[in-house]
Formats: structure tokens, sequence, C-alpha cells
């Protein structure tokens, strides 16, 4: 049975193609021909990938039983012809949900740090040798990709709650990480955005266990565990700081509750983590990249930098992640901004052009919202602005003694092909 995936080297998209082909399916798919760091774990995985968009890819296919497209091509020339040939197609989590929801799912959702965490509570069930299927939205060193495969009885996923994808989902167990607001461009308000969450743990089946840092008004049915953080509890791990801990604390309830303790105490020592998550790239000189893309993740991400390396002076490259977020979480981007600015440590806070998502179409309002991350550049000290890769490369190669210096990007567009520049 061959399913072709439209829109292949997303970063779900990718993982779920690799789900998919070690459950026994054919697989095969499309994308555009720009170079994402996703689709070295297709190449790996000896998955074909057509880089256009074209009725003829499709044809080469037949027969397809069922296609899979991602929520950026719902209307591009394949899903078209796709439908005009009358074959299957499920979105993204709809195809995840044909998987999960015979599984005993457990998801870990949350506005931040899903990823690290899902991909941290399936090495552990790694280390344990269960049947597990593990699905995570970047790809993870310890497995060279976003999968992790050794049967589909325990299902880890990490749970996406933009335009309410989760809500396909039928946990058994739900790790809730935090719950800030985010995707304005989806989510009109914060009280929107939280009742999302809510709709989405009124699916948990049985045993139908939330573990969190919050207590909600739900069902009697769902059993829910309130984490108390313990801020003297530290436990080993690769990257420092307070918001893994938070995490790790989670997990670790999670762990008890299932007495995989033993497990949990070896995976953070052997845990690497997840691609571009505190990602040290080089030690000479020091480049360190991070995904982090919401005004709490640069906080995060930068008082970790400050905490492992106390000494460094450091050059702080933002790349702020669609127009929609930058617009209406501007005045807390602001004030992280200038939290990193009273900081020591800081030598130059660098704001690169903002990431573009494939749905913002350029507009007048967009070029707004660039021009007020120009503006701020200009009024805070220590600041500069790049709209230029060349430019920002030239001002960074100036750079004198790099042995007591530390350059991190930041954000989940391309800022750091920047540092694998520098680095070569």
């Amino acid at each position: 049975m061959k399913i072709y995936f439209v829109g292949i080297k997303g970063t779900g998209m990718s993982a779920l193609a690799l789900v998919y082909k070690n459950l026994g399916y054919e697989v095969v798919g499309s994308d555009v021909k720009e170079y994402f760091f996703t689709q070295e774990s297709l190449v790996k995985n000896k998955i074909k990938f057509y880089e256009n968009f074209s009725e003829e890819n499709i044809k080469k296919e037949l027969p397809i039983k069922l296609a899979i497209v991602s929520n950026a091509w719902q209307n591009n020339i394949e899903t078209q012809f796709l439908k005009k040939l009358k074959i299957k197609t499920l979105t993204y989590p709809e195809g995840v949900a044909k998987i999960f929801n015979k599984s005993f799912g457990i998801a870990v959702c949350g506005t931040h740090g899903k990823t690290t965490t899902t991909a941290f509570l399936g090495k552990i069930f790694e280390l344990a040798k269960k049947e597990v299927t593990v699905l995570v939205g970047s790809p993870v060193k310890d497995w060279g990709g976003p999968v992790y495969f050794s049967g589909k009885k325990f299902f880890i996923l990490e749970a996406d709650e933009y335009k309410n994808a989760f809500l396909n989902y039928k946990p058994k167990v739900i790790i809730l990480t935090s719950l800030d607001y985010d995707h304005p461009d989806f989510f009109k308000t914060k009280k929107e955005y939280k009742e999302s969450f809510l709709k989405f743990f009124r699916n948990l089946e049985k045993p139908s266990i939330l573990i969190s840092y919050y207590k909600f008004k739900l069902p009697k049915r769902i059993k829910q565990f309130k984490v108390k953080y313990n801020k003297n509890l530290k436990f080993d791990f690769f990257a420092p700081g307070d918001h893994w801990q938070k995490n790790l604390q989670l997990v670790y309830k999670f762990c008890e509750l299932f007495n995989l303790q033993n497990q949990f105490h070896l995976a953070t020592k052997n845990f690497k983590g997840p691609l571009r998550r505190f990602d040290i790239l080089s030690h000479d000189p020091l480049l360190i990249d991070d995904y982090g893309h919401t005004p709490e993740e640069v906080r995060a991400f930068y008082k970790s930098l400050e905490e492992k390396f106390k000494n460094k002076k450091i050059y702080f490259i933002f790349q702020p992640h669609t127009y929609t977020r930058t617009k209406f979480l501007f005045k807390k981007f602001l004030k992280t901004f200038k939290e990193i600015l009273s900081s020591k440590n800081i030598q130059k806070l660098i704001i690169f052009k903002t990431f573009s998502s494939a749905r913002e179409k350029s507009n007048e309002e967009n070029r707004k919202v660039e021009e007020k991350l120009k503006n701020i550049s200009k009024k805070l000290k220590k600041t500069l602005y790049f709209e230029s890769e060349e430019n920002l490369l030239k001002f960074l190669k100036k750079i004198k003694n790099y042995n007591n210096k530390l350059i991190a990007t930041c954000g989940a567009g391309n800022i750091y092909k920047v540092l694998f520049k520098i680095k070569n």
C-alpha cells in the first residue's frame, strides 16, 4: 500500500512519513526545492521525494491508496489533482490519529518545551525496552531523526495545538508543559487558546491521566496530577536552565506513576536532545543555536547561556518567526529584549529580518511590523538590525578574539545557517 505525502519536508510530515514506513507502508512524497534539515532523515531512510509540485509526480506513483497533505499545501496543484482522482486525502493530524488512536497514546502538549519533553520520554521508553512509536516534531540526535520505532503498543506524540490539530487525538495520558498564549493568527484571544486545550483534555480515554502544573475544571473521570515545582531538585541534563528542569519534573511524575524511575535517571545521563535545542555546533569558536521563538523561549534560552557560560561575552542573534506572532506579542518581545540587554554578558543583541510563514502574504501591515523592529534596534543600546545574511556575516567575521566570545542564534526560521557558515 502506497502513501503519498504532499509537503514531506515539513517537520511533522517528515516524521510521520518515517512512522508509516516503519509500519510497513510504501512512502513517497514531494515538496519545494529549498533545503530543510528534516530531509536528511528522509534520505537516510531511503524515502523518495520530488523537489517540486506537479501532476506528473502523482501520475508516476499511481496507484496511490492514501495521501497525507501538509496544512501549508491544502490547495496546491498536487492536492487538487489527488482529489480529482478521488484518492482519499488526510491532513497531517488525521494521518497521525489513524495510528495514535489505536495505541496506548501518550501526548505531550503545551506552548513551550514539548519537543524535548516528548523526545526525552521516548528515550525512557527506549531504555525500558518498551514497544513504542515516538513521533517528535524535530530530528533527535539520539535517533538520527524525528522518530523512534520499536513497536506500536505505545505511541508517544508531540501534540501540536495549532489550528486545533491535537483535537484529532484520543490519548490515554497527557503531559502539559506550559500554557502561554501563542499562534495569534489562529487563536484570536487567550481565552480561545486555553479553551482549545480544555477540549483536548476532555479527549482523554482510560486511564485518563493529566500531568501538569495546573488544576483545571474537568470531568471527574480525568485524573489530574498537579506537580509542584521543586527548585531544589536538580536532575542531570544536556542543557541548563529552570525551564528544562520544570519539564523534567513533569516527566518524573509520569515515571513514578508507571514505575520507570530507574530508566528516567539513566536517560538524564544519556539523552543528547533534539536538533536546534541548546545545540552546541562548535566550541572553537563557541556557536550555539536554539529553536526558541516566543518571548518566553527567547528569554529562557538566553538565561541558559548565561548560566552555563558565565564568563563569555554573548552576541545574541534573534530572528522573529511570523509577522502575526511578532505583531501580537510585540510588547512581550520588547520586554524580553530589554531583559537581555540588562545582562552584563551581552555584547550585542542582533535582530534579523522576520522569517515569514508560507501562509503570510507580503502586505503593508507586515512591512509596518518590520519597520517597528528596525526602529527599536535604533532606540535600544547594544542592538543592531540586519536584513541581509551577507552583511550579518561580514559583521560577525570582524569580531576579534573569539576565545572569550559566544555567538548564539535563536528562532524557528533559518537563522541557524549563519552559524554553519561561520563554522566552515
